[in-house]
């Protein structure tokens, strides 16, 4: 991926570059890196907006809502996504179904499993224009969740296991993995406790089980201060003082005192230069 991106600018090809981050921000979420994902994120989102092309804008809105999807931040998935009005980008998509798997991921977050389940039938079509494996493998992955909540285990692991037959002839783990909290009851109903470690239904549970921990450092490491302790901080790191620290943000000198202890307890420090790059190193400013 790095290679892509390296010899995609010195060719300038946006495309090859931004499905490279792509494909980064993926891997990084799965390491525990979920930060240096977002940061990406940013980066190439000023990197499309230079371009001023349409196609570019709508494949970095697609990229986005995906990651945001996997953080779990439906409120920052772009709103045409969330919404499943997909209709204005299908004139570029058609066939290539992308849209609709975020859409699909999207309305997993809500937990409608209804609505879930009736786009899983309706994006078949979609998906079949250019017989689009990586869009029925989502689509049964969310189809699986849907059946679970909606109908039992049963109807769960009986669509599931038809995800997992697509996804064991190439190896695939990371559509399964994406929605690690939504399929691992499923998954462990139908490995059972004896399964071995190098079979595929095993390397799938193996890495969701990773995933889910990144996720859960990730939450964490956000909510780690308040709002107003970060705004705080971010100010110190500038090297403002105190006082000009209280008149920015109008507060009193006391009470930047008291959310300085309080930074200072929460990140395991005792001065503001420990602080500052403490809170660095985690990404928080």
């Amino acid at each position: 991926s790095f290679k892509a991106i390296y010899k995609a600018k010195t060719k300038e090809q946006t495309s090859i570059a931004i499905c490279a981050c792509f494909t980064l921000m993926r891997l990084y979420i799965l390491q525990g890196k979920a930060s240096e994902a977002l940061a990406l994120l940013k980066q190439l989102s000023h990197d499309v907006a230079k371009e001023h092309n349409a196609i570019y804008n709508t494949t970095f809105d697609l990229c986005a809502g995906y990651i945001y999807a996997c953080l779990k931040q439906f409120d920052k998935i772009p709103s045409w996504l969330q919404t499943g009005e997909i209709s204005t980008a299908r004139f570029m998509y058609n066939g290539m179904a992308f849209n609709y798997i975020i859409s699909s991921k999207a309305i997993l977050l809500t937990e409608n499993w209804i609505k879930l389940e009736v786009m899983c039938e309706s994006f078949k079509e979609y998906y079949s224009v250019f017989h689009n494996r990586l869009g029925f493998l989502h689509n049964e992955i969310y189809s699986a969740v849907a059946k679970y909540n909606l109908y039992g285990m049963g109807e769960g692991k009986a669509t599931l296991q038809n995800a997992l037959a697509m996804g064991a002839a190439d190896g695939i783990l990371m559509p399964f993995v994406e929605c690690c909290s939504f399929i691992l009851p499923i998954l462990t109903g139908l490995a059972g406790d004896s399964a071995a470690e190098d079979s595929y239904i095993g390397r799938v549970i193996s890495c969701c089980r990773q995933y889910g921990k990144s996720l859960n450092a990730f939450k964490s490491e956000a909510s780690l201060l308040s709002k107003r302790e970060t705004e705080v901080l971010r100010l110190l790191a500038r090297g403002l003082s105190r006082d000009e620290i209280a008149a920015q943000l109008y507060l009193s000198v006391s009470s930047v005192k008291t959310h300085l202890q309080s930074i200072y307890l929460k990140l395991e420090v005792n001065n503001k230069m420990k602080a500052v790059q403490k809170a660095a190193e985690l990404k928080i400013i």
